[in-house]
């Protein structure tokens, strides 16, 4: 596990599947699917689709939903301060309203999914998004020498030698090694943040990588944008488009491909409307979803033992959490 990468930050949204997939984040999920990604899974039937909004995954069951997100981020903090206190600090975090609209709000977790799919937000917004009222998270705090080592631990980390879960971590701390102290304790090895993610996500060895599922939802996504049935349905769209006298070879890279400057001019409103028809004409939303729920109903099967891990330890997650809520 890198750099308490996992541990440290917080849980990755399913919104930031197609960043994910366009540089968000790297790799594959994992799972060594290499040597069968050739095949192409069955599909039994293929809806009717448009709007993916609202659509749900076989993958859904393993990925963390965006209120226990929060929950975890609340226990995390939670968790610094407790770590904090036994230095002497306080940690405290600037408050931020859960109910803060967003893109995701509006767009739903899938809602740009297979590019952008709703009728109704095309003709009204293009591909522009609505005015945010998302008010800015208050700075951090001014904090001394001391504090911020304990905090974030010695500034000269290596990376590459951080320990993977909260044991290491803890044998680190106490090895001669670790020479580091504050007020006569030594503090964790990349700090009270390192710890309280250690401590949430990767308290021993056995711990599944808090990004597994999702990398396996990224993964199912590319395999399915390979796929010869979706490779045929985005053909017969990006045909209809030419129709309308847009030339453009993906749904996902509309806006880049024509240079649109404005995403809510009414050049962008147009484009959008025809964009959001020729999904209609050759369904390709159903086609894409029956197609990428195949190949998460693969990885579900081949890695069903680790998922299972992966579900239990997040419930033990939500307990922890819920303990500390109080």
């Amino acid at each position: 596990m890198p750099r308490l990468r996992a541990a440290v930050t917080a849980v990755v949204a399913p919104a930031c599947l197609v960043l994910l997939l366009s540089g968000c984040g790297g790799g594959s999920g994992g799972s060594g699917a290499s040597d069968d990604k050739a095949a192409e899974p069955d599909v039994a039937t293929t809806p009717v689709l448009l709007d993916s909004s609202g659509l749900t995954f076989p993958m859904d069951a393993y990925l963390v939903p965006a209120a226990q997100r929060q929950e975890l981020q609340r226990a995390q903090n939670v968790l610094v301060d407790q770590c904090m206190r036994r230095y002497g600090f306080r940690y405290t975090t600037p408050k931020s309203p859960d109910s803060a609209a967003t893109t995701t709000d509006v767009y739903g977790e899938n809602g740009r999914r297979y590019g952008l799919s709703s009728p109704a937000l095309a003709a009204r917004y293009g591909y522009g998004s609505p005015p945010q009222q998302t008010p800015a998270r208050a700075p951090r705090p001014a904090t001394g020498s001391n504090e911020s080592l304990v905090l974030d631990g010695p500034p000269d980390l290596d990376p590459s030698s951080l320990p993977g879960n909260l044991e290491e971590a803890e044998k680190a701390r106490t090895s001669g090694k670790n020479t580091r102290a504050v007020n006569g304790v030594k503090i964790p090895v990349a700090g009270c943040s390192g710890e309280a993610g250690l401590r949430l996500y990767s308290p021993d060895a056995a711990a599944v990588d808090i990004t597994f599922s999702q990398n396996l939802n990224a993964e199912a996504n590319e395999r399915s944008r390979q796929d010869s049935r979706v490779v045929e349905a985005i053909r017969k769209w990006s045909a209809c488009m030419a129709q309308h006298g847009y030339h453009v070879a993906s749904p996902m890279d509309v806006p880049s491909t024509l240079q649109l400057v404005d995403l809510s001019g009414s050049q962008a409103v147009t484009t959008a409307t025809a964009d959001v028809a020729c999904k209609r004409q050759v369904n390709l939303v159903g086609v894409w979803y029956a197609v990428e729920s195949a190949y998460q109903k693969g990885l579900i099967e081949k890695n069903a033992e680790v998922l299972k891990n992966f579900k239990d330890q997040q419930q033990a997650r939500m307990r922890l959490a819920d303990s500390l809520s109080g």
